[in-house]
């Protein structure tokens, strides 16, 4: 059996002119994103290229110089080696038997003093 629809001629006219409506509006803003995408944001890419063409240094970089300078700065970033051999433990009193006693008793002095 067939579906029929009764909609009255008023009610069909009304709903069209709101589809046509809202189908205009997203046509409108279709539009506007579409020349943005294909239109603005190539233009400013353009002239941003452009500009950093303009503004490429002139000037040509003697690649000899260069690597002597980078070889230079990265010898003087280099800390030197350390030989771990030659330096005083700091903490030798406190891990010696013999003076541990003498420095507890300076400790305390002191606590006791303040």
């Amino acid at each position: 059996m067939p579906i029929k629809f009764q909609i009255s001629l008023t009610t069909l006219i009304r709903y069209a002119k709101a589809m046509v409506a809202i189908l205009m509006t997203f046509g409108i803003i279709w539009i506007i994103y579409f020349l943005f995408q294909n239109l603005y944001l190539p233009l400013t890419t353009a002239t941003e290229v452009a500009e950093l063409k303009a503004n490429v240094a002139l000037i040509t970089v003697n690649k000899r110089d260069l690597d002597e300078v980078i070889r230079l700065l990265d010898k003087n970033r280099m800390a030197p080696a350390t030989n771990w051999d030659a330096i005083n433990d700091p903490f030798a009193l406190i891990h010696s038997p013999s003076l541990r006693p003498a420095l507890e008793n300076l400790v305390s002095s002191e606590i006791n003093d303040q």
